[in-house]
């Protein structure tokens, strides 16, 4: 059946209003979960993100009306395409920019390499938007239990989406934020954890 509020950003809003809901923050459903998938070549990461992230601009746009807040997503593969691109998004008006949990190119997102990325986003206030997201863990762990890496996730056991999709990738996203004390180096840093369980 055809719905015009999931694609078209006045039946968007002519619906929010119709259920009485003021704003909202918009995230894609299969965009957070191709990162993974790309992770060996950076520039098609990049330029895959940056596409992405025009289209939203073009047909959401970041929240200037104060309705809908669409995020745009980034990847800390690269730390100076990552402020780059955070740069291009905070001045087309995004208030918040999504990174997926887990590591990233093997390290953790609060490495103090990626320092001046933490201190870009406290300083222009934005959020960061954790969403549930391919972080790699079906092939990380899922293997490690028998479970298939391959598997679309329509069809993902109960045990891959509790350790590869939602619990596990943001526990432990979130702890390595707090004890690797990114917090403590960046205080003004707003995390938003979003569907992941």
């Amino acid at each position: 059946k055809d719905y015009p509020a999931f694609i078209d950003r006045s039946a968007r809003l002519a619906l929010m209003d119709d259920q009485g809901v003021e704003a909202g923050v918009m995230l894609p459903t299969l965009g957070v979960a191709v990162e993974h998938d790309m992770a060996d070549d950076v520039e098609l990461t990049y330029a895959s993100l940056r596409a992405f992230n025009r289209w939203l601009e073009d047909d959401w746009g970041y929240g200037a009306d104060g309705r809908i807040f669409a995020v745009p997503m980034l990847s800390l593969l690269d730390l100076d395409r990552a402020l780059a691109e955070l740069g291009r998004e905070l001045c087309a008006g995004a208030r918040l920019v999504h990174l997926r949990p887990g590591p990233v190119g093997g390290r953790s997102p609060a490495h103090p390499d990626l320092d001046p990325f933490w201190a870009a986003v406290s300083e222009a206030g934005a959020g960061v938007v954790f969403h549930v997201s391919n972080s790699g863990y079906n092939d990380f762990y899922g293997t490690h239990w028998s479970e298939d890496p391959a598997n679309p996730s329509h069809r993902q056991s109960p045990l891959q989406w509790a350790l590869c999709n939602t619990e596990r990738p943001i526990i432990d996203t979130l702890t390595a934020l707090t004890l690797h004390n990114l917090f403590g180096r960046h205080p003004g840093v707003k995390i938003l954890s979003i569907e992941n369980g």
